[in-house]
């Protein structure tokens, strides 16, 4: 999840005391009065421990605080874990979708641990690209297995089937040597051909994220992954790049360099 400015500036606070409310959230019908119960006996919980302080350090956030058991909506919607943050300026509400334990706590820090899960400190892309100059890899970022995308070529040839008629570019084959000739050379040409393929992947890319809100961890060798960013790196569908090639890479090799490009993006948002 991506941090809001008001949870960050709650955090942040000096006033004390700071109460935190941790406790898992059952959506299912029947069970939807288990959550209320939960937050009445952790409440009571937050006002004993808040008793050695002054009421007037700790008032309007148990007002604030009781106010949320009239909230129907809080206790059926909510997603599978609800994190409460208050001291007496301020609340923020946080929903969550991993597991957690029902704990409180009163003092002068917050419990973030649980704020700052790492399959929940990021977003993460859907889709993992392995870019090289006339094709890609296309990776379920869930799976880490290989993906196919409906309609996209992965493969400049398959795109774009013969070199261009205006590039004087002739060749011929002698064995298994490939001779070219030409206005143009054979480097010349390549990096043609690569401008025209990641102009269309750039086409293709972009329509899926209109349409389907898809977004792309794009990796490759640096000179690569630079060259489509100097066209594109502002584009809304890019989620993250990993300046490396991970087409060698075994699955568990994969994983773990995909866990450690998103802990670090955890680390620097903290």
């Amino acid at each position: 999840m991506r941090l809001s400015d008001n949870l960050l500036k709650l955090l942040a606070s000096d006033i004390e005391p700071k109460i935190s409310i941790i406790m898992p959230i059952y959506p299912q019908t029947p069970q939807v009065e288990v959550n209320l119960i939960t937050y009445k006996n952790l409440l009571k919980e937050v006002k004993k421990d808040l008793e050695k302080y002054p009421r007037r350090e700790w008032n309007k956030a148990v007002e604030q605080l009781e106010s949320l058991v009239l909230d129907r909506k809080l206790w059926n919607e909510t997603k599978s874990a609800l994190l409460i943050f208050a001291n007496n300026e301020m609340i923020e509400i946080c929903e969550m979708e991993h597991l957690v334990a029902a704990k409180s706590h009163v003092g002068n820090t917050f419990l973030i641990q649980d704020l700052l899960l790492p399959e929940e400190r990021v977003h993460q892309a859907d889709y993992l690209i392995d870019l090289s100059r006339d094709r890609i890899q296309v990776y379920n970022v869930r799976t880490l297995k290989k993906a196919n995308l409906a309609g996209l070529h992965t493969h400049f040839d398959d795109y774009y089937d013969d070199f261009d008629v205006s590039a004087n570019l002739n060749s011929r084959s002698v064995g298994e040597v490939i001779f070219y000739h030409g206005y143009r050379a054979k480097s010349e040409q390549q990096q043609k051909n690569q401008v025209i393929y990641y102009r269309y992947l750039d086409k293709e890319l972009r329509n899926l994220h209109l349409e389907y809100g898809y977004e792309f961890l794009i990796a490759g060798l640096p000179e690569v992954v630079d060259a489509f960013l100097k066209l594109y790196a502002k584009r809304k569908y890019l989620n993250g790049v990993i300046h490396q090639s991970i087409i060698n890479l075994s699955h568990a090799e994969l994983k773990q360099r995909v866990s450690e490009y998103y802990a670090f993006e955890r680390i620097a948002d903290i």
